[in-house]
Order: structure tokens, then sequence, then C-alpha cells
């Protein structure tokens, strides 16, 4: 029977997405449009196509076009690669997770992304988030971690790229003479504006430039000998194989380097790139046993040679930090694997009790209460089904699974109450989940 109500509950869901699906996808062939607009393109021997970037991407000096302008780029002729651009536009804007993929493709990009779901994750724990709270500067950092890689992973972000890489196609310029050419043109920017424009545009280069690349373009928006704006060098997430995602070669390397007559320095950051590693495959308990082990070195590091571990202040704090999360999450393990062998057996009262245990560690474990959620459901506690899928929805990242798959028990819980407003809200939020 369990079986039968968790079907339903996908088939429900699929309804529900090709109705809307056939009310929202009429005018396909705009990708998007600028306040509503519809833009044509008049392109070489007055051929005339939708345009499949807002319009403000086409013609950077110019004002917004009227309605139905018919827009023509300078030059005789057109690239070819203009077309590979919008087409990388179209695919990345449709697929929140798929940027998220192809931004890993640049190591800044990685770098920032890792550092913000390390930060993401840490903070399921209520006891981490406490010690975060009274480390202002790490709070400060995790917050900024988590915010630029939601900025990254924009709308807004892609549009911007997709509209700087048309501009370098089609004028051969680079970001540094493109915001040399904005301060003309804007005259007078005072120096706080100018160097958030800076940031901005330096921030995003990297974006275009994969664009570029990914569209078979030649151009050179940003030159790659350029990264590291947003990189500590000292942190040994930097690594080049983790942010690849190779961990166990990662593994490896570090052994080699604990395992040889190397310096103080360079052990303590392999041991830290160790630990990471270990908990990105989940191994929580090796984990666990090296950070206790690497705090026990440095503390006696610190009664005898205090000077070699002065640089790490910030990962040894970070460090203790991850120690609190790891001892949580070892408690959080031994409820939680109980809890997915009722699930299994359709025990949901048993499973509901394991979970409420499991989530006294980690409140915010996102997988965990998805299913906490699912529980309720299949007891019949609709209301508090709601209210836990809300809470996932509203408090994961946007291209996280677990986000979308509550947002979809969202929407089913809903017809399936009959609660016609609420449905129509949430499928909203849906779409702008969507499109952002």
């Amino acid at each position: 029977m369990t079986k039968y109500k968790l079907l339903s509950i996908w088939l429900m869901v699929f309804s529900i997405l090709i109705f809307f699906s056939r009310l929202t996808l009429a005018e396909l062939e705009v990708i998007e449009t600028y306040d509503g607009f519809v833009i044509t393109w008049k392109g070489p021997k007055s051929e005339k196509a939708k345009v499949e970037l807002p319009a403000f991407c086409l013609e950077l000096e110019k004002d917004l076009p009227n309605e139905e302008t018919n827009y023509s780029i300078k030059g005789n002729k057109l690239s070819e690669k203009l077309k590979n651009i919008l087409k990388v536009y179209r695919f990345l804007k449709d697929n929140v997770q798929l940027r998220h993929e192809f931004l890993r493709h640049q190591k800044e990009y990685a770098y920032l992304l890792e550092r913000a779901e390390l930060a993401t994750e840490l903070q399921w724990s209520r006891r981490v988030r406490e010690k975060i709270s009274s480390s202002p500067i790490l709070l400060k950092n995790y917050k900024e971690s988590i915010k630029l890689a939601d900025d990254l992973l924009s709308q807004k972000a892609l549009r911007t790229a997709a509209q700087h890489a048309i501009w370098a196609e089609n004028s051969h310029v680079g970001y540094e003479d493109a915001l040399e050419r904005i301060f003309e043109r804007e005259g007078n920017v005072n120096s706080s504006a100018r160097d958030l424009m800076k940031f901005f545009y330096r921030f995003i280069a990297p974006y275009t430039q994969l664009i570029l690349e990914a569209s078979g373009s030649s151009a050179k928006w940003i030159e790659k000998t350029n990264d590291g704006l947003l990189i500590d060098p000292f942190d040994p997430i930097s690594h080049e194989l983790f942010l690849n995602q190779r961990y166990e070669d990662t593994i490896s390397e570090a052994k080699k380097i604990l395992n040889s007559g190397r310096n103080i320095k360079e052990k303590l950051e392999a041991q830290f790139l160790l630990i990471y590693c270990y908990m990105k495959i989940g191994s929580i308990k090796q984990a666990k046993r090296d950070v206790v082990k690497v705090l026990k070195y440095i503390d006696e590091l610190n009664h005898c040679k205090p000077e070699k571990i002065i640089e790490f202040k910030k990962q040894i704090k970070e460090m203790q930090i991850i120690k609190a999360y790891l001892e949580d999450r070892m408690e959080f393990e031994k409820y939680y694997k109980d809890c997915l062998s009722w699930l299994r057996n359709g025990e949901f009262q048993k499973a509901k009790t394991y979970l409420g245990k499991a989530l006294n560690y980690l409140p915010d474990h996102p997988e965990a209460n998805y299913l906490m959620g699912l529980t309720c459901y299949n007891l019949g506690e609709l209301d508090n089904a709601i209210a836990i899928w809300q809470k996932v929805s509203n408090t994961t990242p946007c291209y996280s699974q677990w986000n979308i798959q509550s947002r979809l028990a969202l929407l089913s819980c809903y017809r399936e109450m009959g609660r016609q407003q609420e449905l129509q809200s949430e499928f909203q939020k849906f779409q702008e989940l969507l499109q952002y």
C-alpha cells in the first residue's frame, strides 16, 4: 500500500507539471525577453530571427528598445559563434544544477562553491551555529561564501556573463577595456561605486570566458593567468585535485606528504586536506579521528613552538568547529541508519521516532527533514508534512536535490488537500526557482 501511495504522489506531481507547462511554454521560441518585450533580430540579408537573450545583451550602448524593435548588431558579418553563445545561455538558464556543474570547471568558482557547501553543511548542527556566532570573523566569512555562491548561481549573473560574451565576440574587447568604456560613458563615478563595479566585472569575468569557450569562440574576455581573486592560497580546500573532486587521489597525495620528511607547515596543510576529503566521501569516523589527532598535535606545538602555527589560526578555528560538527554527525548517524531501516519496512511511526532523535543533533539536515515530512505524510499528518517541507525549501540552496524534492512534495500535498490557492502560489514559487 505504501509503494502505491508514494507512486501516486509522483504521478500527481507529473500531471501538475504537464498541465502548467502547456500554459507556460506557449512562447517557446523566445527564451527570455526584457520586461515582457518581444525583440526581433535583423541579421544578415535581412533575415529575421527571435533573439534568445534579454534585449540589453545585444547592444550595451543603447537604451532599452521599444516593443517590436528590430535590432541589428554592428558589423557587416555576424559571428557564427553568436548562435552557440545563445545556445549555451539557453541550456544554463533552464537548469540551475547544470549551471552549478558548469561553473565548477573554473577554479575560482569551484573553490567558492566548495566553501559555500562546507559552510552550509557545518551549520546543520545547532551547536556549530552557536560556535560560529561567537566568532564574528568566521561568521562573516561563511555568510559571504554562501552569498557569493548564491549570486554566482543566479539568473542575473548568467545574463550578465552572456551579455559580456556577446560583447566580446562581436566587439573583440576584454573586461578591462569594457570597464574603461563604461566609466567614460558614465562620466564622474565615485570611487566606492567604481570599486564595486570593478569587483563585479572581475567576479563575472571567468563566467563569461567559460561561456565563450563552451561556444567555441576564440574571443578573450579574461586571461586564465588572472585566476585567484577569490581563492585563499593558504586554504587546503584550494588544492587542485580536491577542487576537481578527485578525492581518492587527493588522499593519496596528502598521505605521501605526511609520510615524508616535509616541514610542519606542509604536514599541517596535508592533514587539514585529508579531513576535508574524508568528509566529502562520507568517512565521518576517519575524519573525526584525524581532527582529534591534528588538534592534539597543534596543542603540543602551541606549547613548544607557537610561532609555527600562527598562520594557521583561521584553519585551527575551523577544525575546532568541524570537530563539534563531526561529533554531532556521528550521533546523528546512529539513529538515522535505524530510521532508514524502518522506512524501508513501512514502519512510519518508528521511523518518525528515530528521525526525531537524529534531528536533535543535526536539526537542519536537509535529507532527514525531507524524510520526516514524507513520514508525517504517510502517517496522515499533512499539516506537519507541509510545515517541514516548507522549512527545507526555505533553508536549502535552490540547486539542492532536497529543495526541489520538497517543493514537488508540497505541490502534491496541496493538490491532495484541495488547497488550490496555496497550490498555485507554490507552483509560482517553483517556477521562480527554475528561473533563479
